[in-house]
């Protein structure tokens, strides 16, 4: 068997570079105008950059089974995170969350319950 047929997934399942590619796709397609502007030169102070940190909380560590329940973005700039998040929404993953997933970050099946799915916060 070669490297490459060993890498690959079995025949059906998503890919990494499938998943990513949709997950841009929604980008392109924003419900508000994003303002992007250039990039900054590779010389800028990181402390003069400004950024989005983006918070997720899953169901568990597999990235093939396990769903995003909460995404928060919070801006950073000049060094500094802002206090409030720009966004902070909770997403029903449409299974249980593990006790060992409540345990770490709290939330629990009823605070999911009934507020949309993954796609139903990002188009």
């Amino acid at each position: 068997m070669d490297r490459g047929s060993f890498l690959a997934p079995p025949p059906g399942r998503p890919t990494l570079r499938s998943v990513g590619a949709r997950f841009w796709r929604s980008l392109r397609q924003p419900s508000q105008p994003l303002h992007c502007g250039l990039p900054p030169a590779p010389s800028t102070p990181l402390l003069d950059l400004t950024a989005l940190v983006l918070d997720t909380e899953t169901t568990g560590l597999n990235v093939r089974s396990d769903r995003i329940i909460s995404a928060a973005g919070y801006r950073l700039a000049q060094g500094s995170l802002a206090e409030a998040p720009l966004f902070d929404r909770l997403i029903d993953p449409r299974r249980p969350i593990p006790a060992a997933s409540t345990a770490f970050h709290g939330i629990v099946d009823g605070m999911v319950a009934g507020v949309g799915d993954f796609h139903k916060h990002w188009p």
